[in-house]
């Protein structure tokens, strides 16, 4: 197998996908959030993050230079890979790789339809492969799933997929070649039918995938301390890589920040200056849910694509965990947790310094300990996204 630096001696350079933001809003039970969707940038001249792993190389940050006549679907190969995702729609999703064999790659798409109606997958699955740091699509795939998934509305649904990934031809690699070694973002997109036979595109990312000689692996792996606040928790945000992902369960959170605006404040201060945030669980399930919220919360600020700027534990910095908030759901309730939540409006991947100026993602990561009268069930939860802005350190709300 070629090592991608050596296919790399001529590359092009970076070209870093716009960042097209969605905006979301919660009405009765439901979450309800339009996403823009985008496939994220890391920074040149940083190590990648991916999942919850590292791994360095300048080499692995630069685009290729096309080939004469890429092969593949023309409307892909070469392309970025924010420019040929389908248009923001009610359905949006995470992706996880459960295994893959050489170039062979099976996924589990968690769909969540945020829509008003129905919807079921049709037609064509497209896994799209771009070079990480340049959002250039290197490599594709394509596969007609064997069955239909039927998401209705206000819930999720999963769609499981086997396909074989292959080079577009770029940087030296022959059309349908495999993939040479490198570190990459995976993407698939596809299509879904209203009940009025209109039809909704969707997009789902992984945490992105690491090829070694001929291998397709996900990239995961031991967080790095240095940049790590905490490295050994249950929820573990990673500066730099994508916000992790939570396993499918009856549950759904919100955030609110009942303020205006908000200036920085010492993050072993809670509740002092700062952000307090108000907490919304809720549930999609038709059966009553009694338990504890988790006294344990993790807000974490990414980019718009999902790519995390900085996070904060409520455990790490004062809050006891003996104790957690009682939540007794009607089916399909909700419960109000004012001032749960808090965000020092610091940068803790950067020794906390002032947060840059820009338009950012808060999410909120709680637990929910749930009695189901057969035992005990633990449902993880992560938030819809809260738009916010910072300009000249106060950060406000959308």
């Amino acid at each position: 197998m070629t090592d991608l630096a050596t296919l790399l001696a001529r590359a092009a350079d970076d070209l870093v996908p716009e960042h097209q933001p969605f905006t979301d809003k919660v009405g009765g039970v439901s979450r309800r959030i339009r996403r823009r969707r985008t496939v994220r940038s890391v920074q040149t001249g940083a190590a990648a993050m991916v999942g919850v792993v590292a791994i360095g190389s300048s080499a692995l940050l630069l685009a290729p230079g096309p080939g004469p006549d890429p092969a593949g679907p023309p409307a892909v190969c070469g392309e970025s890979a924010a420019d040929v995702l389908p248009a923001a729609g009610d359905l949006d999703g995470v992706a996880t790789i459960q295994a893959s064999d050489g170039m062979s790659v099976s996924t589990r798409t968690q769909l969540e339809n945020l829509g008003d109606v129905d919807a079921t997958t049709t037609g064509t699955v497209r896994y799209l492969v771009s070079l990480q740091g340049t959002g250039q699509v290197v490599g594709y795939s394509e596969i007609v799933p064997d069955a239909q998934t039927t998401v209705p509305a206000g819930t999720s649904g999963e769609v499981v997929t086997t396909s074989t990934l292959v080079s577009c031809g770029f940087a030296g690699t022959g059309a349908g070649d495999p993939l040479p070694d490198g570190i990459y973002d995976l993407t698939l997109t596809g299509t879904a039918q209203a009940p009025d036979g209109s039809e909704i595109g969707w997009t789902s990312a992984t945490n992105g995938i690491t090829v070694e000689d001929g291998q397709v692996r996900a990239t995961t792996g031991a967080p790095d301390p240095t940049t790590d606040p905490t490295p050994d928790a249950a929820f573990e945000p990673s500066c730099g890589a994508m916000i992790p992902a939570v396993a499918e369960n009856p549950m759904w959170a919100t955030l609110d920040a009942p303020a205006a605006s908000f200036m920085p404040a010492d993050p072993d201060a809670p509740y002092q200056g700062g952000m307090s945030l108000d907490v919304t669980v809720g549930t999609v399930s038709t059966e009553p849910i009694v338990g504890e919220l988790s006294p344990e919360i993790v807000v974490v600020l990414t980019d718009h694509d999902g790519t995390v700027v900085t996070w904060w534990r409520a455990s790490d910095h004062g809050r006891p965990l003996d104790l957690g908030a009682a939540i007794d759901l009607p089916a399909e309730g909700s419960q109000l947790f004012e001032g749960f939540g808090w965000f020092p409006v610091t940068d803790a991947c950067a020794d906390d310094a002032p947060i840059a100026d820009g338009g950012y993602r808060l999410f909120g990561w709680v637990e929910v300990a749930a009695d189901t009268g057969a035992g005990a069930e633990r449902y993880p939860v992560l938030t819809a996204p809260l738009d916010v802005t910072v300009a000249d350190s106060v950060l406000t709300q959308d």
